[in-house]
């Protein structure tokens, strides 16, 4: 399972988002202001793989963290297709 997470950190909608996808165990997409995600220490711990879209990373002037997977849109959409389910966008 995948998570979409589009809000920032700091917002209901995004700290609801992350929460979810770590009591189910699921991966999660950062798009739009869900990059933000990637700054501060928000991902610290994080048991699932974090992807981010490589194209809202860089209208923001962020660096991609170690350990996350920087995506296409393409790539994006591959993702989704594969994944069993996906939820959000938070």
């Amino acid at each position: 399972m995948i998570v979409l997470i589009k809000s920032p950190p700091h917002s209901p909608r995004g700290q609801r988002g992350l929460k979810f996808a770590r009591d189910l165990s699921a991966d999660v997409l950062l798009l739009q202001d869900g990059v933000l995600f990637t700054l501060g220490g928000h991902l610290e711990g994080f048991c699932g793989t974090a992807y981010a879209l490589r194209e809202d990373m860089q209208m923001r002037g962020l660096k991609p963290l170690k350990d996350l997977k920087l995506l296409d849109w393409a790539e994006t959409v591959e993702l989704l297709a594969q994944e069993e389910k996906a939820m959000g966008a938070f």
